[in-house]
């Protein structure tokens, strides 16, 4: 086994640092200050004297107010020094001294209190430049309050978002809710406030549907207003608009809630009645008749004519249902008006 020698390099080349080198107060990178028990100055390194912009030299011997500014002067007497002699040691201590040029030199020193051969005391500052640590400070704390102003404004966004948000989901409700209601208008008519035409057809294929798959009955009256030309020309289209729309309201209170009441076109009306046969539906067509007839017009007595027609007895699907309904109606005006007429098969 071989043995274990010490090693044998030659020494750090002149020029190189070496330890003591490094050490050197005069050489070390961080400032050195040395100051006596009454507060003269005994020894500064280059280094900061650099930082304060006064040769050490021009420094020695003289008082501490003379060379850093006088809140660090009382402020090192009232408390360091005082902490040095109860501790002798503190660290960490911030301070601002004054530079060449007048510019503020932010600094961290270290102290510790020394006893000479005498047993005299001394106290030793080592100063660390805080310059670059300040100027992250700032930035972290510029940048912080972007980052706040920009948290801000995100979160001000976020509100006019959600406001804006709202705002969209109320104006759409509305639109839907006209969309609806146009809608509602696109299947009643303007004048009686019955359904119109439109609407009836798409309400007649759903009952019939509905009656085929339950095998119940279903039926149309169609109603038609007796001499109603008289009417509009005797006395004015307004007084035949206000005619007509008493007949919706009367025809409306004849009925059943289940039924369906529908201005067909001009003075004719037409009942939709879910789940009655023929003979239902005459007796609903007759009771119309009677009732309209009977009620006071100023313009008259007003009569009514109207066609029955039912399924499947008639027929199997809407269009012809109402078809055989308007014959009966036709059958009711040849007969002399103010009755009922029920449809015939192949009539």
């Amino acid at each position: 086994m071989k043995r274990y020698e010490p090693s044998s390099e030659p020494p750090d080349p002149p020029g190189r640092p070496t330890l003591d080198r490094v050490f050197d107060p005069e050489t070390i990178p961080c400032g050195l200050l040395m100051v006596s028990e009454a507060g003269e100055v005994l020894s500064i390194n280059p280094f900061l004297g650099g930082l304060l912009g006064i040769a050490p030299v021009e420094i020695m011997g003289r008082r501490l107010p003379d060379v850093v500014p006088l809140s660090v002067s009382t402020f090192l007497d009232i408390q360091i020094i005082p902490m040095l002699r109860l501790e002798g040691h503190v660290e960490e201590i911030y301070l601002t001294l004054r530079g060449g040029e007048g510019e503020d030199v932010p600094v961290l020193a270290n102290g510790r209190m020394l006893f000479g051969q005498n047993g005299g005391a001394s106290y030793c500052f080592s100063v660390l430049p805080m310059r670059r640590r300040y100027e992250f400070e700032d930035q972290v704390i510029a940048h912080r309050q972007q980052s706040d102003a920009l948290r801000n404004e995100t979160t001000k966004l976020n509100q006019k978002l959600e406001a804006t948000k709202a705002e969209l989901e109320e104006k759409q409700a509305e639109l839907l809710a006209l969309v609806d209601e146009l809608g509602r208008m696109a299947m009643i008519d303007g004048l009686t406030g019955l359904k119109n035409k439109r609407a009836l057809f798409q309400d007649l294929e759903n009952h019939i549907a509905l009656a085929r798959r339950h095998a119940k009955p279903l039926s149309v009256l169609m109603v038609d207003v007796d001499h109603f030309k008289q009417i509009n020309d005797c006395h004015g289209h307004e007084v035949g608009d206000q005619c007509l729309v008493r007949i919706a309201g009367l025809l409306r209170s004849l009925i059943r809630e289940s039924d369906t009441a529908v201005r067909y076109g001009g003075d004719e009306l037409l009942v939709l009645l879910p789940d009655t046969d023929r003979f239902g539906a005459e007796q609903v067509a007759d009771k119309i008749v009677r009732g309209i007839a009977h009620s006071p017009w100023e313009v008259g007595q007003i009569t009514v004519s109207v066609g029955v027609a039912s399924y499947p007895e008639h027929a199997d699907d809407g269009t012809t249902l109402v078809g055989s309904a308007d014959k009966a109606l036709y059958r009711s005006k040849r007969e002399g008006r103010d009755c009922v007429s029920v449809a015939v098969l192949n009539e």
